[in-house]
C-alpha cells in the first residue's frame, strides 16, 4: 500500500508540473513536445522512486506526521486497497464499454462498403458528426454522411490526413494507455483534468504534424476544416470538442518557432524528462559493502573461533578477515611452539652437538 501511495502521489506531482509548463513549452517548443511530456506521469507509475522524493515508506510517514487523521491504520490498508482496485477496474470497464458501444453503433450505421487506404478502413457512418479516428485492433476512420457536401476536395484531403495522422502516430493506443492511468487515478480530480488537457494537446500535436507534412501554405484551408468539423464525438477514446480547444488549435496554426529557440527548448525538455523519471540510486549501507549485517557480526568474539560461515565472495579481499586469520595463526603457533623468542632459542640449541660419552 505504501508503494502504491508513493507512486500515485509522485505521478500526481508530475501531472501538476506538466500543467504548469504547458503554456511556456507550447510557446517555445511546440505542441508536439508538450504532448510528449504527458508520458512522464505514466512512466512514473512504472519507475522506482525519484531521487528527491521520499521513499514509499517515507511518504506514508510524512503524511502521518502532517495529517495523521487522514492516514489509515494498518488494519484498514487491505480494505482500502481492495476498494481502490475495485474502483479502478470498474472505471476502466465503464470506459471500455462506452468505447465498444460507440464502435458498434458506428459500424451498424455505416453506409456502403469501406474504402481501404494504407491498411486503414474508411467508413461513412450516420453515427458521427465529424471525422473520427478509432479502432484498437483494426484501424478505422469514420466520416459523416455529409462529408462530401460539407467539405470541398482540398478540405477533404486535409481532414482525412488529420485522422490518418492519428493512426500513424499511434494516438488511439496512447488514449488507451491514458485511460489506464486515469483508471488508477479514478478518485483523483487532478488526473481527470490532466486527461482533458492531454487530449487537447494530442489534437494540437496532430495539427502540427499535418502542417509539417502538407506545408504551412495550407494553414487557411486547414483552419476552415477545423471550423467545419468543430462538432466531434464526445467519447473517452474517439473525440474531443469545445470552443476553447478550437481557439487553441486555430492559434496554433499561426505559431512560428525560431529554429534556435526550438533546439534549446528540445534539449531542456529531454534533460528534464530524463531527470524526472530517472530511477533512484540507493546507496548501500557502509557495512553492507563488506558483507556486514547488523544481526550477525563479521567475526565472533569468542577466542579461537573463525568465521568459516562467511561466503568466499565476502572473505576475498576483506582486510579485516585477513588480519583476523593472521592473528589467529600466530596465536595457534604460540600455543604449539611458544613465543618467537622461545622458538628462536630452541632452534639455536638444536644445532649444538651433544658431548661424546667418556
Amino acid at each position: 500500500m505504501s508503494a502504491l501511495l508513493g507512486a500515485l502521489v509522485a505521478s500526481t506531482v508530475l501531472m501538476l508540473g506538466v500543467m504548469a509548463l504547458r503554456p511556456l513549452l507550447r510557446r517555445y517548443a511546440g505542441a508536439r513536445w508538450v504532448y510528449a511530456l504527458w508520458a512522464l506521469p505514466a512512466l512514473r507509475l512504472l519507475m522506482p522512486p525519484l531521487p528527491w522524493l521520499p521513499a514509499d515508506t517515507g511518504t506514508v510517514a510524512a503524511m502521518q506526521a502532517m495529517a495523521p487523521e487522514f492516514v489509515p491504520r494498518d488494519g484498514n490498508l487491505h480494505f482500502i486497497a481492495a476498494f481502490w482496485l475495485a474502483g479502478a477496474v470498474l472505471y476502466f470497464a465503464l470506459q471500455m464499454r462506452r468505447y465498444m458501444r460507440f464502435m458498434a453503433n458506428a459500424h451498424a450505421n455505416a453506409i456502403g462498403a469501406p474504402r481501404i487506404h494504407r491498411c486503414v478502413r474508411i467508413h461513412h457512418s450516420a453515427a458521427v458528426d465529424g471525422p473520427v479516428a478509432a479502432g484498437l485492433r483494426t484501424r478505422t476512420v469514420f466520416l459523416p454522411l455529409d462529408f462530401a457536401h460539407r467539405f470541398d476536395a482540398q478540405e477533404r484531403r486535409l481532414a482525412l490526413a488529420h485522422e490518418l495522422m492519428h493512426h500513424r502516430r499511434g494516438d488511439v493506443l496512447a488514449n488507451l494507455a491514458a485511460v489506464l492511468v486515469l483508471s488508477l487515478h479514478w478518485f483523483n480530480p487532478v488526473a481527470h483534468y490532466a486527461y482533458r488537457l492531454f487530449r487537447a494537446d494530442q489534437e494540437l500535436a496532430c495539427d502540427a504534424d499535418v502542417l509539417a507534412a502538407k506545408g504551412r501554405a495550407c494553414r487557411m484551408v486547414y483552419g476552415q476544416v477545423l471550423l467545419k468539423a468543430g462538432q466531434g464525438v464526445a467519447t473517452a477514446l474517439c473525440g474531443l470538442s469545445g470552443a476553447a480547444l478550437l481557439k487553441a488549435r486555430l492559434r496554433g496554426l499561426a505559431a512560428v518557432l525560431p529554429q534556435r529557440t526550438r533546439l534549446l527548448t528540445y534539449a531542456g525538455v529531454i534533460a528534464a524528462g530524463f531527470i524526472l523519471v530517472a530511477s533512484a540510486i540507493e546507496r548501500p549501507h557502509p557495512k553492507a559493502a563488506i558483507g556486514v549485517t547488523a544481526e550477525r557480526p563479521l567475526f565472533p568474539q569468542a577466542a579461537g573461533s573463525v568465521a568459516e560461515d562467511l561466503p568466499a565472495a565476502e572473505r576475498l579481499g576483506n582486510p579485516s578477515y585477513l588480519q583476523h586469520r593472521r592473528e589467529l595463526g600466530l596465536a595457534r603457533s604460540h600455543a604449539r611452539r611458544g613465543t618467537p623468542a622461545d622458538a628462536a632459542s630452541a632452534g639455536s640449541r638444536s644445532w649444538i652437538l651433544p658431548a661424546p660419552p667418556d
